[in-house]
This record gives C-alpha cells, sequence and structure tokens, in this order.
C-alpha cells in the first residue's frame, strides 16, 4: 500500500486500485444533470491546503464536481455564483472560522448540505453549527470510507458495506 504524509487521512488503496470507481449519487434530490450523467457539486473549505487538495482528490470522479477555498471569503464568493450539494466545512481557520462561514453564507435550505470537518471537538461547537444549518460532521482524521459513510447517510442513502458506498 502506497503511503503519503496524508496516509492518515484516507485509505490511499482505495483510490489507486485500477478496479475501484465510486459510484455515482443517485438518490439526491436536484441534482444537475449533464448529458446522461448525474453531476454532484461539493466543495470543501480548509485552510490547510494539503488536506484540502487530498479531500478534493479522494471525493473527485466524473459523476463529482470538487471545488476547493482557502478560506470563508472565498468560499462564500463561490457559493453566490455555484449551487453545490454538499460543503465540508473546517472550523478552525485563521482570520474566520466555519461558524463565521455559516451565519454568513447564503444557503438554498434543504438543497445545500454542510458537514462539519474538524479536530477540535467541542459539543458546544458542534451545536452551533448545526444550529446555524449544518447536518453533521466528521472529525479529522477520517478516511475515505468514513467520510462516504457520512455524505451517503446526507444524501438519503445508506450503503450496506463499504462497497455499496453511495458517492
Amino acid at each position: 500500500m502506497k503511503q503519503s504524509h496524508l496516509g492518515w487521512l484516507m485509505n490511499e488503496s482505495a483510490l489507486s486500485g485500477s478496479r475501484f470507481r465510486p459510484p455515482a449519487l443517485p438518490g439526491v434530490s436536484d441534482l444537475h444533470a449533464t448529458g446522461l450523467e448525474v453531476v454532484v457539486r461539493i466543495l470543501v473549505l480548509d485552510d490547510d491546503e494539503p488536506l484540502r487538495k487530498a479531500v478534493a482528490d479522494m471525493l473527485r470522479t466524473p459523476e463529482r464536481i470538487v471545488d476547493t477555498a482557502g478560506d470563508a471569503v472565498e468560499a462564500i464568493k463561490m457559493v453566490e455564483s455555484t449551487e453545490y450539494d454538499f460543503i465540508l466545512v473546517d472550523y478552525m481557520m485563521p482570520v474566520n472560522n466555519g461558524i463565521w462561514f455559516m451565519k454568513n453564507v447564503k444557503l438554498t435550505r434543504g438543497k445545500t448540505k454542510v458537514l462539519l470537518m474538524t479536530a477540535y471537538v467541542n459539543s458546544k461547537v458542534i451545536a452551533e453549527m448545526f444550529s446555524l444549518g449544518a447536518v453533521g460532521y466528521v472529525i479529522k482524521p477520517f478516511d475515505y470510507a468514513e467520510l462516504m459513510r457520512h455524505l451517503g447517510f446526507h444524501s438519503g442513502q445508506e450503503p450496506q458495506s463499504p462497497s455499496q458506498l453511495p458517492l
């Protein structure tokens, strides 16, 4: 198995295997259609560039368009011009944190689902993110399967096994 400095983040064998191809996510309502393919749009907001790139790379497929933002202001501008199905938001960022982002972004309620990504486990922070519209959270470090379980659950699909991950 290939290892990298971000090996704690994901199981890279799942990404590099020639037989591995994550299935599309057909269960999310109001998905964007391009031709015959269903496309899910995901925004990853995290100030840690290597982590942001790794998360985007592990999620990106022909059926998933993944954009990234390094700060909350940049992410808000992206949300103003693009409709996302999921936004993964880091809590601890310099200048403006995840709560600031949630207070200042204008989301299409029911359409865009926000998941908190954090290593800073604090029940008050999690409760405030939920009160501002987040639907779930994932604790860093996490791996590909864990992130996919969260996204699958919040898309309305619950896989029976890792091979049935919905995204």
